[in-house]
């Protein structure tokens, strides 16, 4: 047993060089390598990262802007949807009030028509009263010439 000890204490002496390599390269690796790697990759995420929520920010902002655009690009088509509605209504009155006057000034004419050919049926009746009266007597006296 005695001999495995000294096997042992003998391997041991002999892997603590080893051991103090192994830690002394860990120690520069960690210095040289891991920790500038190390360092770079989070600088690398933390760029990422910020690049992300910025990109976030600027699409929200975008969203609200296209919401603002929406609102007022809806609010501007009702006003000019109540405009045209109006002009139209205006248009409509105006043309209806046109038909209006359109249509006294035709009754208008059509009564003063009447009235004008009410007017010459009268005289004409007179006129042809007397004309029958007057060929009455003509053929009265004819007739009387001719008979005797």
């Amino acid at each position: 047993m005695e001999k495995v000890l000294t096997q042992i204490a003998h391997l041991f002496l002999e892997s603590v060089p080893t051991i103090v390599f192994v830690f002394i390269v860990f120690l520069v690796l960690d210095r040289v390598l891991f920790r500038p790697l190390t360092r770079v990759l989070e600088e690398r995420e933390g760029m990422t990262r910020g690049a992300i929520e910025r990109a976030a920010k600027h699409t929200e902002q975008a969203e609200a802007k296209a919401a603002d655009y929406d609102s007022a690009l809806q609010q501007v088509q009702q006003e000019i949807y109540r405009r045209r509605e109006g002009s139209r209504r205006q248009a409509l009155a105006q043309r209806d009030d046109m038909l209006k006057q359109a249509r006294e000034r035709a009754q208008h004419m059509v009564g003063d028509e009447r009235r004008r050919i009410a007017r010459n049926t009268e005289a004409v009746k007179g006129e042809l009263s007397a004309e029958t009266q007057s060929l009455a007597r003509q053929i009265w006296e004819t007739v009387l010439v001719v008979s005797p």
